[in-house]
Formats: C-alpha cells, sequence, structure tokens
C-alpha cells in the first residue's frame, strides 16, 4: 500500500515521519514534519545522519507541523474529497 495509513496515523501523534518517494507523502518535507527520499541505502544513511542531529526545539516544531498535517487526513475531510469527487464525476 504506497498510501499507508501509518504515515498519518504516526503524524496525528506528533511523530515525524521518514518515508521514501516511491510514496505520495510529498508534503512531509513540503511542511517539514518529515522526510521524503529517495530509494536506496545511501540516501537512507544521509538522512538518518541528519536526524541524529536535530536538537529538541528543532524536533518539537516537527512535531507540531506533524500534528497539524494530519489534520488534512481525518475521516470527514477525506470523505468530503470523496464525496465532491463523485459529485463531479456523476456530473459529467
Amino acid at each position: 500500500e504506497n498510501f499507508g495509513i501509518v504515515v498519518p496515523e504516526a503524524l496525528s501523534f506528533g511523530v515525524p515521519v521518514l518515508t521514501t518517494k516511491s510514496t505520495p507523502w510529498k508534503d512531509l518535507k513540503e511542511n517539514n514534519c518529515g522526510w521524503w527520499i529517495n530509494t536506496g541505502k545511501v540516501s537512507l544513511k544521509k538522512t538518518l545522519k541528519k536526524i541524529f542531529i536535530l536538537n529538541q526545539k528543532q524536533i518539537s516544531k516537527m512535531r507540531i507541523k506533524a500534528k497539524r498535517l494530519s489534520k488534512n487526513y481525518e475521516w470527514p475531510k477525506v470523505a468530503k474529497k470523496f464525496e465532491n469527487t463523485y459529485y463531479k464525476l456523476n456530473n459529467l
């Protein structure tokens, strides 16, 4: 599953997420609440080194941003997006 419910679930708890660009999680990078990296050992190693040197202030900011981003994936909002899409398709 490339979307993976685990990502928005982690975000909702304020956990910054690390995933690859083979998943649709560009929002992590854009919202500075996680890492969206190339697939491969080199990219993973480089990113983990960056993660391990983050200070508590940086992590706290990312946690807040993670919770904020997770609001976009709450079921009422997702359901409304599906409803709007179906409505548009029905009226073509």
